[in-house]
């Protein structure tokens, strides 16, 4: 009797203690790269924002979709659906530096979407202000039904397709002191953070250079080289402005025209190229670009041949135009 009458006191004076908040239900699909917080880490930081617990059941009425991915230039892409019930409240799509930061914006957004739904009924008995007699008796009202299951599922995320690596095939001019030259080239590239890391061959085919005017002897001059490059692709969307700077090393090769006994001389070419374009994505696996170039020569080149008077010496700069295509390899990244 004594219990009974103190925790009819406690009532009457707003002392009891509080019943314990029900959880938020939400039914949830996530996904991020390796690196990056996961879905528990998320839940944690909607409870924190929401100020309490969160409870994470596939027949809630509100479903959310969080993609993290990584991003084609670097960082992190952050695509979320919120849906309650047949109706879809949100859809984002944001990128930033790093995952932490996506992952605060995602359940921030998620919160205050959920605390814009009214909230469940609850299933505990009203608390009654003012004395209760001790023979009164107060039934509990009968719990709420469980809505229905939603029938709309959340969209399925999808990633764009990650590019670890690639291949770039062109063609096109150079000139470096003989005249114009055709140029082939090919190379294989590998995405690094931010960066990607390119190893390119090129040859650019023999060019006559005459000596001097009149019929005087000539020399055939090409040239092959192979050069690292490191490349950074500004840009958002389908169009990407690629700059790039490398370190190029190969060999001149010059022969002799319209000697008796022709002889073939080759030299050191150590250059610098800095190079700029436009690249265009067609589809997710293949673009076209155009690139131009400029090379200063760090060791200018130089072949003297016997049975010619006088030498042929490279110019101090390489000029190049670059056109080609480039396609990319790697498995797309999908959701379930």
């Amino acid at each position: 009797m004594a219990v009974s009458s103190l925790s009819i006191v406690l009532v009457w004076l707003g002392l009891a203690p509080a019943e314990a908040e029900p959880p938020r239900r939400i039914a949830l699909t996530y996904a991020a790269p390796e690196g990056c917080p996961d879905r528990d880490a998320f839940v944690a930081e909607l409870e924190r924002d929401l100020g309490g617990p969160v409870a994470v059941d596939p027949a809630a009425p509100s479903a959310v979709a969080i993609l993290l991915r990584a991003a084609t230039h670097g960082g992190y892409g952050l695509t979320l659906a919120f849906l309650d019930g047949a109706e879809t409240q949100l859809v984002d799509t944001l990128e930033d530096a790093t995952c932490d930061t996506l992952l605060g914006v995602a359940a921030l957004q998620v919160s205050l979407a959920l605390q814009a739904r009214p909230e469940p009924p609850s299933a505990s008995p009203p608390v009654v202000a003012g004395p209760v007699a001790p023979e009164a008796s107060i039934e509990p009202d009968p719990a709420p039904l469980a809505p229905p299951p939603s029938t709309t599922e959340p969209p399925a995320a999808r990633s764009r397709p990650r590019r670890p690596s690639g291949v770039r095939i062109g063609g096109g001019i150079e000139a470096f002191g003989a005249g114009l030259q055709g140029l082939l080239g090919a190379a294989l590239s590998h995405r690094v953070g931010p960066l990607d890391l390119e190893l390119r061959g090129a040859w650019a085919g023999p060019t006559r250079y005459r000596l001097a005017e009149g019929d005087a002897p000539a020399v055939s001059v090409q040239l092959g080289t192979l050069a690292p490059f490191a490349c950074y692709r500004a840009g958002e969307g389908r169009l990407r402005v690629p700059l790039c700077v490398g370190l190029e090393a190969g060999a001149l090769r010059g022969r002799g025209i319209g000697i008796a006994r022709p002889a073939t001389d080759h030299a050191l070419w150590i250059a610098l190229p800095v190079r700029a374009g436009v690249q265009v994505e067609l589809t997710p696996r293949g673009s076209v670009f155009v690139d131009a170039e400029a090379a200063p020569l760090l060791v200018r080149p130089g072949v003297r041949l016997r049975g010619v008077p006088t030498g042929y010496r490279a110019g101090p700069l390489s000029a190049r135009l670059w056109a080609g295509v480039e396609l990319t390899f790697g498995k797309i990244a999908r959701t379930r």
